[in-house]
């Protein structure tokens, strides 16, 4: 069976599927054989479509015409800034339209949090200046000694911040941060597909992404 992990920033939401998840898998499925692959959520997509892949993880957005969707968690979308900015002053959640004017640290233009990140900005019709796209998002939080913007981060990346000098609120989002595991119309029929889908549900009920709490 062959399915990919959408996006680098996915795989780090949900880390423990390349250990714990895939070992309960392997040991309830003995006898299917899985290949996972990195790719963009666009090829991903594309892939699926052409009967390429048989399974895919994605978030928001993405063409869910031809595709069957199943909701497997959520995350939130966070802002870290330096204590020294003025939304520093709580911790309280903070509208997403509060970062139309804001200098934005956020994903690369191939990163799921960027993309999620330019969905969220279109539905609600801002355009924040975008200071920097790195996919080391982290890395520069955990450095900044002065106010020079917010940085976008998901719950995995928000509980990688050691920086003391750093608030971190949650932003309220537009639409839900939806991860889906999706399927095409064929690879729905098959066997094994069915069962990983029916396990991931169990699993992921079972067993909560971790969400970072402010």
């Amino acid at each position: 069976m062959l399915w990919p992990i959408a996006d680098r920033t996915i795989l780090q939401a949900i880390s423990w599927l390349k250990n714990n998840f895939l070992i309960a898998w392997q040991k309830a499925f003995p006898n299917v054989s899985t290949d996972i692959q990195e790719w963009g959520g666009p090829i991903c997509q594309s892939r699926l479509l052409t009967g390429e892949l048989e399974l895919a993880i994605l978030i928001e957005p993405f063409d869910k015409s031809g595709i069957r969707y199943d909701p497997l968690c959520q995350d939130h979308m966070f802002a870290a800034m330096h204590i020294s900015h003025p939304f520093a002053y709580t911790k309280e959640p903070l509208p997403f339209e509060a970062l139309a004017h804001e200098p934005i640290i956020t994903g690369s233009f191939d990163n799921v949090l960027r993309r999620f990140f330019d969905h969220c900005c279109k539905l609600t019709k801002i355009q924040p200046p975008i200071l920097m796209s790195s996919s080391y998002n982290v890395d520069f939080v955990n450095s900044m000694s002065e106010n020079i913007g917010i940085s976008t981060l998901t719950s995995a990346m928000a509980f990688c911040v050691t920086n003391s000098d750093v608030v971190i609120r949650r932003l309220i989002l537009p639409i839900p941060g939806t991860i889906y595991l999706c399927t095409s119309a064929r690879s729905g029929e098959i066997k094994a597909v069915r069962q990983f889908v029916s396990f991931c549900r169990e699993y992921f009920r079972q067993n909560p992404v971790p969400v970072f709490e402010v």
